[in-house]
């Protein structure tokens, strides 16, 4: 019995050793397992380290980079906006509160006189006329023009702008006589404007106050000026009273696009003042042919008035001006002073055969017809008919009083013109142009054909 005990207890203790054994084993792998995580992290935290301090190092040196260009960068956001198109170079600040822009115009023409004067073949660079222009925050507006060809400013003006219903204009612009005047010189129809604006000032010095009433419907102008001469230039004033010019015009449907009339306007213009001292006028043909001028030692020595109704109509490709001036002025020589009548007035039809739509601004060509977008252009082609007559009364007194020579001056001219235009592209031209004037009254003079070609580049 006592054997059968030790056996039993000799193999519990084996069992146990056996266990205790185990659990030293176990316990000795599981610690050799832990201490190899351990390294491992131990080494990706390294890993980790040394890249944060990598990625600190490059931050660094972005930092200083940045602080570097700082300065450049605040130049950069300070420079102007600058844009090249079709209205010339402009530049504008970041803020928008000042633009200033570069444009113009150059005309070369040629001149060939089929009946007229022979000597008058010409080629001639008829206007080059470099513009600068600019805005002052919302208000103003400035511009300055020079005409090369009279080596002088074209444009000297200042402009405020307070609202629609009222604009100030201050310096040397355009009046509001004459229609065919008002339209820019690189958008008229024909090559040379008309001959009723020999009765027109281009420029005059002065100031001027205009706005747009019952919503836009009615434009109104009324200006002071210096008084200058017809077809004549500003640059002195003879006398110390003044001009007094204003205009209305009309244009009741223009925000009825759906109406046939949406591009009816029509209106008058007047001036009225003592031009004293001024300039003594002379008036040419479509060929820039002088067919009246005054007598030596005329002198403007009164009122000068004119009025001049206006008409324009505009429909898709459809253009028309009319106008007529009626121009009243009193000179004097030889101590007798004469009232002098002078009339004119111009019709001029226009249509775009095709690549584009007409307006009192010019030919705006259709999407996709300009040649460098794979088009062919725009053609217009235009038609006018004008008469110009001065009053007979300058032919009365002796040699010594009267005011023109019948020797060698005409009193009426009939102006017959037609021309067709090439528009390549928004800012170029190709014109030929021909015009027949037949004179009347006064002098035995021939009739004057010419056939004028123009190239024209403007913005």
């Amino acid at each position: 019995m006592k054997h059968l005990n030790y056996r039993k207890h000799k193999r519990a203790a084996l069992g146990l050793s056996l266990l205790l054994g185990l659990s030293l084993g176990s316990q000795s792998a599981f610690s050799a397992t832990q201490a190899d995580e351990i390294a491992a992290l131990k080494s990706h935290l390294s890993q980790l380290t040394q890249r944060l301090s990598e990625l600190e190092s490059s931050q660094k040196q972005t930092d200083d980079i940045l602080a570097r260009t700082e300065p450049q960068l605040k130049v950069l956001e300070n420079l102007p906006e600058v844009q090249v198109g079709s209205k010339g170079l402009q530049f504008a600040s970041p803020d928008g509160n000042y633009t200033f822009r570069l444009d113009g115009g150059f005309q070369q023409d040629g001149r060939w006189f089929l009946d007229g004067p022979d000597d008058a073949d010409t080629f001639d660079t008829r206007r080059l006329r470099p513009s600068i222009r600019g805005t002052l925050f919302d208000s103003w507006d400035w511009r300055l023009q020079y005409e090369t060809d009279n080596n002088s400013l074209f444009d000297a003006y200042i402009r405020y702008t307070h609202s629609p219903l009222l604009k100030i204009k201050v310096g040397r612009q355009k009046t509001s006589i004459g229609l065919e005047r008002l339209q820019g010189f690189a958008h008229t129809p024909f090559a040379e404007r008309g001959i009723q604006t020999n009765l027109t000032p281009p420029r005059d010095n002065g100031i001027q106050l205009s706005g747009k009433l019952l919503d836009s419907s009615v434009l109104y102008e009324l200006g002071l000026f210096n008084g200058a001469e017809n077809d004549g230039r500003p640059d002195t004033d003879g006398a110390d009273s003044k001009t007094v010019s204003g205009r209305l015009f009309f244009t009741p449907w223009a925000k009825d696009k759906d109406s046939a009339l949406s591009g009816l306007g029509f209106g008058i213009a007047v001036s009225h003042g003592d031009e004293e001292g001024a300039a003594i006028p002379r008036y040419r043909t479509y060929g820039r042919q002088t067919f009246f001028n005054y007598e030596g030692g005329t002198a403007a020595t009164g009122d000068h008035t004119r009025i001049n109704p206006q008409l324009s109509y505009y429909n898709g490709k459809f253009g028309l001006l009319a106008e007529a001036i009626f121009d009243e002025q009193t000179f004097t020589r030889g101590g007798v002073e004469s009232d002098i009548d002078t009339y004119s007035w111009a019709i001029t039809p226009s249509y775009v055969l095709t690549g584009g739509t007409n307006g009192f601004g010019g030919v705006k060509l259709d999407k996709g017809a300009a040649l460098h977008e794979g088009g062919k252009g725009a053609w217009l082609l235009a038609g006018r008919v004008a008469y110009f007559e001065v009053d007979d009364d300058v032919f009365e007194g002796t040699n010594a009083t009267r005011l023109g020579d019948p020797n060698s001056d005409a009193l009426e001219v009939t102006s017959y013109s037609a021309s067709l235009s090439w528009h390549p592209d928004p800012n170029v031209r190709l014109s030929f142009s021909l015009d027949h004037s037949e004179f009347d009254e006064g002098a035995d003079r021939d009739d004057e054909t010419v056939f004028v070609t123009r190239l024209q580049v403007a913005f």
